[in-house]
């Protein structure tokens, strides 16, 4: 997932959500060219935590 999908799961700014990155809140992997991906089950367990649905696309 992208940082801003997750964002977009959270009702964040994209910002926090490398915060949370920073901060080890949230863990992300790169790809090559830099940019932060997110495993959907990392974020699933976030989402939980927060008492937040999670409905993935069809």
């Amino acid at each position: 997932m992208t940082t801003r999908e997750v964002a977009t799961l959270f009702g964040v700014h994209p910002k926090t959500v490398l915060r949370w990155v920073n901060s080890g809140t949230l863990v992300a992997g790169r790809t090559v060219g830099g940019h932060l991906r997110f495993a959907r089950g990392a974020v699933r367990e976030k989402l939980a935590e927060r008492h937040i649905s999670y409905a993935p696309r069809r």
